[in-house]
Order: C-alpha cells, then structure tokens, then sequence
C-alpha cells in the first residue's frame, strides 16, 4: 500500500522528528514506514522545508482523464447453434 494510506501525516511527522533527534536510527525508520532511503530523504527534505504544512497526500500531476461524448456501440453475440445436431456426437 502507498503511504498516505498506510500512516498519517501526525505519524510520520512524529517519525521522523524522532529520526532528526537521533531518537531511532535509520533503518529502524525505513522499516517502519515501509520505504527505501530516497523516498525517505525526500520526506524529510519536504519535512525540513515546511514541518507546519508538512503532507504525504499524494498529489496528481495532471488532472484525471476525463470521457466526454462518448458512444458506446453494443455489440451482439453470434448467434449460437444450439439446434444443430452438428455440435453433438
């Protein structure tokens, strides 16, 4: 699972601050939250930066792809040949 659904924000933050106080080691915290070294350094970059505003919702690039004006053609089946004798031995 990603992790904003994993953890909250409050969790990681707390983590994360133990980590910058030298509370818990490193490996102990990539365990914990489940992540590799960069993503982790990224965090904590994002976390230094700001930590009032401090978030790990995952955030879109671009807006999801929308259909608009879309028909849908229904296609029939091929008829069967349950009749036919020539299905059965």
């Amino acid at each position: 699972k990603q992790l904003h659904k994993r953890f909250s924000a409050e969790e990681v933050k707390m983590l994360l601050e133990k980590y910058l106080d030298g509370k818990v080691k490193l490996i102990y915290t990539l365990e914990m939250l489940g992540v590799k070294r960069s993503r982790f350094f990224e965090l904590l970059k994002q976390h230094r930066s700001d930590p009032d505003n401090f978030s790990i919702q995952y955030r879109r690039k671009r807006p999801t792809r929308k259909i608009t004006n879309l028909k849908f053609r229904v296609h029939k089946a091929p008829p069967t040949a349950r009749g036919s004798a020539s299905h059965y031995p």
